[in-house]
């Protein structure tokens, strides 16, 4: 406000300056006396004015920067708070865009532009208030300028609103595509989709660029016309400023330079204050976006402090006439009134073809989805009396592809038992049969694995992953397809980590691989939905159905053990693969919506969180990479934009005009200064004239604001 007060009183100074010029001779006591008087106060404006713009912008920034950081914090924090139905309708990709884009937008919204529109709107009052108590017929004849202007910015808004909402939208499908194409890059380049993944970033950008379009041709229309107004009132107000000398109701001419000075600065800075409000528009779009997702509460909260906490479980686990269906795809029913028990320390397989049911019915024991009818319950409590933090405590999930996070292994096992003690940790890892490779890497325990874990074999990320779920000593195992993207001798090692970790504890062994669960207390077959073998191995290989069928088919009958040429076969096959195999044998395999919707879920806010080697390393890529940099400009941008260079041409054309409307303006302020010492005939029809240069230029003003910013 301080800033916005100081620019109107400084026009007021140079309004009583050229009060001197005219009414005193330059050789009098008079004019050395006012001219001193009134340069010193211009001067004390000048520094006050400094201070307060630096405490304007300070301020504001500081602020700004440390709402930002709440609001990212809490943006994660409800992200991860969401339930996996939620995850399944919003893509991953989308919701990371949103966390940079959106945000950006409201940084740039939030800062300095709002310090900017709150000294211009103190600014325009500041000089109405001014120019009313020095000529209030003038000011009233000026003050038509302020609610046009009003008016402007309203239509302005309103007009930018619809297409920046769309902008952002197809903006946020452009990351999503483009976040998947890098997440998923030996994939493409494995399928040769490098030309389908570019041409599809294209065209969401390109829908985008189009609203952006609309955006800037609205904002640079309503620009050049609020200019052209102005321009109008400031030739109208000259003319009736002379008008009133003339009549003799105003004898200081000094007064007409206050009062169209003063309201010329205010609704100027009105005018200018389009931009900013552009960017307060699109960071209150923006935010929309963002306070949806932060001020959702999910039906599966898992913040809440609702329900009973389960801490002595015993193990129990029963399905009572479960039926279920996936929020995003209720035209199929994946469970159909199945009915489980599994008894405390009794491990139990389910197997079947996929999309059976297998996985879904191990996820709605930790609740991940509510079933649609009948019960689940541990140890005779329905899992939805149970805290969901307390129920999730004492499940362990092992998944086909482990989700490690670009922590050091410490770090990462942590994640599952903050309070794990060091002596704990190793000994869970030598249980997990991870502790003695742990020990040969170069920082041990404190080495940092990479994102995703990419700096581990598939066998290593596998022997973590069961640490860290060990680590909470959980009361009940869900293993998941745990070794089947492992080759044979990674296999066998992490199975017997497996095999560790499920004694003492209720186990559910989720496999499509049947030789690594013969020797499970119960075999569980699903077939759409349903349940319709239950047993062991040898008395379903016996009956002769579903079970055997599928023995059958993999060759694991006795008499027809060909393991080790299917494993060679395998083998031979991900070698044919080349650089894309892993990610293509696992993409195949994992197949279903639970295991999906897990990933996505571990996934979602890695990159908010970077180490200090992390940006160590940063900084070392600009300083060692500096002189490379260097060898680019600006002018290396707008080479990609040849097809563009028209509009660029128009563009600082446009710019060249606009640039000289100051210096014009300054040349018929001269001239009109100098016709106020005439007679009263020649200084109106030098006002008129005036006039007439004043609209050309409002005209010029208009026409290359609307062509530039295109």
């Amino acid at each position: 406000m301080g800033a916005g007060v100081s620019q109107p009183a400084l026009a007021l100074v140079a309004g009583r300056i050229s009060n001197v010029l005219i009414v005193y001779p330059s050789n009098s006591t008079e004019f050395r006396r006012e001219a001193y008087e009134n340069v010193y106060i211009f001067l004390g404006l000048g520094g006050a004015s400094l201070i307060v713009s630096f405490f304007q912008f300070y301020c504001f920034q500081t602020v700004c920067n440390r709402i930002i950081a709440k609001l990212r914090y809490h943006y994660v924090r409800s992200l991860i708070r969401q339930n996996a139905g939620w995850f399944d309708k919003n893509q991953s990709g989308t919701l990371t865009s949103i966390l940079n884009e959106n945000i950006e937008k409201i940084q740039e919204g939030i800062g300095d532009k709002i310090g900017v529109v709150c000294r211009g709107f103190t600014m325009f009052f500041a000089a109405i208030i001014i120019s009313f108590i020095y000529e209030w017929r003038l000011s009233l004849m000026m003050l038509g300028l302020a609610p046009l202007s009003f008016l402007l910015v309203a239509f302005q808004g309103m007009k930018m609103e619809k297409s920046t909402i769309k902008e952002f939208s197809n903006i946020a499908k452009a990351g999503s595509v483009a976040e998947e194409s890098i997440m998923g890059v030996r994939t493409v380049q494995a399928f040769n989709g490098q030309i389908e993944m570019v041409n599809r970033y294209k065209n969401e950008l390109t829908k985008g660029k189009k609203y952006s379009i609309i955006t800037s041709f609205w904002s640079g229309m309503m620009e050049g016309f609020f200019f052209f107004l102005m321009y109008i009132f400031l030739g109208g107000g000259i003319l009736y400023g002379a008008y009133l000398i003339k009549v003799g109701a105003l004898t200081s001419p000094g007064n007409i330079f206050i009062v169209i000075m003063s309201q010329l600065l205010g609704a100027y800075f009105v005018g200018l204050i389009s931009p900013p409000l552009m960017g307060i528009f699109k960071a209150r779009i923006a935010a929309a976006v963002i306070y949806e997702t932060i001020d959702r509460v999910p039906e599966i909260d898992v913040y809440s402090n609702i329900g009973e906490n389960s801490d002595n479980p015993n193990g129990m686990v029963e399905f009572k006439d479960v039926h279920f269906q996936y929020p995003n795809r209720q035209d199929a029913k994946v469970l159909n009134g199945i009915n489980l028990t599994i008894y405390p320390g009794q491990t139990v397989a389910l197997v079947g073809h996929s999309g059976c049911g297998k996985s879904t019915t191990a996820g709605l024991l930790t609740r991940l989805y509510n079933i649609e009818s009948g019960s689940v319950k541990i140890d005779g409590v329905n899992i939805n009396e149970i805290n969901i933090h307390s129920l999730r405590k004492i499940i362990g999930i092992v998944q086909q592809e482990p989700s490690l996070f670009n922590f050091t292994i410490a770090e990462n096992i942590r994640i599952s038992c903050p309070e794990i003690t060091q002596e704990r940790m190793i000994e869970i890892c030598k249980m997990a049969n991870a502790h003695d490779f742990i020990e040969t890497l170069p920082k041990g325990y404190d080495t940092l694995i990479g994102d995703g874990g990419v700096q581990l074999s598939g066998g290593q990320k596998q022997r973590i992953a069961i640490a860290r779920t060990l680590a909470r000593d959980p009361k009940i195992l869900i293993l998941d397809e745990a070794t089947s993207a492992l080759d044979a001798q990674s296999e066998s090692v992490v199975q017997s980590a497996l095999d560790n970790a499920a004694k003492g504890r209720s186990t559910i062994v989720i496999a499509h691989r049947l030789s690594t669960i013969q020797n499970a207390d119960k075999i569980v077959v699903f077939e759409k939905g349903h349940i319709v073998e239950e047993g062991t191995h040898q008395e379903l290989v016996k009956l002769g159905g579903h079970y055997a069928n599928l023995v059958k088919a993999q060759q694991l009958l006795p008499e027809n053990d060909n393991k080790k040429n299917q494993n060679k076969m395998r083998k031979k096959f991900d070698e044919n693969l080349g650089f894309g195999r892993k990610e293509f044998v696992r993409a195949a395999r994992a197949s279903n919506s639970f295991r999906n919707s897990q990933k996505r879920l571990s996934k979602k806010c890695v990159d908010v969180f970077k180490s200090d080697d992390d940006i160590k390393f940063y900084k070392s890529i600009l300083i060692e990479d500096n002189n490379q940099y260097g060898n680019y400009s600006i002018a290396t941008i707008y080479k990609n934009g040849k097809e563009e260079y028209k509009w660029m041409i128009a563009g600082f054309i446009c710019a060249l005009f606009r640039g000289l409307e100051l210096p014009a303006c300054g040349l018929t302020f001269t001239y009109v200064f100098q016709s106020f010492s005439m007679g009263h005939d020649e200084m109106m029809r030098t006002c008129l004239n005036a006039l007439w240069i004043f609209i050309g230029i409002g005209v010029g003003s208009w026409i290359f604001q609307c062509i530039g910013v295109r």
